[in-house]
C-alpha cells in the first residue's frame, strides 16, 4: 500500500512539474507577443503622428500659396495642384501604416508563437 502511495505522489509531482513548466512556458511566450505588439502599436501611432505633422505642414503652406493667388484661375489650379498632391501623399501614407501593421502582426506570428507547437506538446504530455 505505502508503494502505491508513493507512486501516486510521485506521479503527481511529476504531473505538477510538467504542467509548471508548460504554464511558464506559455506565460513568457504571451509576454513577448504583448510586448511586441505593444512596441509595434507605439510605431504605429508614432507614424500616424508624423502623418499629421506632415499633412498638417502641407495643408498651411497651401494656405499661404493661395492667399498669395493673383487670380481665381491661379487659386483653381494652386487647389488642384494640392488635391492631387495630397491624394499621391494619402496613398504613400496609407501604405507605410499598412506595411508598419503587416510587419507587426508577422513578428507576433513568427517570432513570437513560432514555439505553439512545443507547448501544445508540452500540455500533451502532461
Amino acid at each position: 500500500m505505502m508503494e502505491a502511495t508513493t507512486a501516486s505522489v510521485a506521479e503527481a509531482k511529476d504531473t505538477y512539474e510538467k504542467a509548471k513548466a508548460v504554464t511558464e512556458k506559455a506565460t513568457n511566450q504571451l509576454k513577448q507577443a504583448y510586448t511586441t505588439a505593444a512596441k509595434g502599436a507605439t510605431d504605429y501611432n508614432l507614424k500616424v503622428i508624423e502623418i499629421a505633422r506632415a499633412n498638417t505642414n502641407t495643408a498651411v503652406d497651401n494656405a499661404f500659396e493661395l492667399l498669395g493667388a493673383k487670380s481665381p484661375t491661379e487659386f483653381v489650379e494652386l487647389s488642384t495642384k494640392h488635391a492631387r498632391k495630397q491624394f499621391e501623399a494619402m496613398a504613400a501614407q496609407t501604405k507605410e501604416l499598412t506595411e508598419l501593421a503587416q510587419k507587426v502582426a508577422t513578428e507576433i506570428t513568427v517570432k513570437d508563437w513560432r514555439h505553439g507547437d512545443s507547448i501544445s506538446q508540452g500540455v500533451k504530455s502532461i
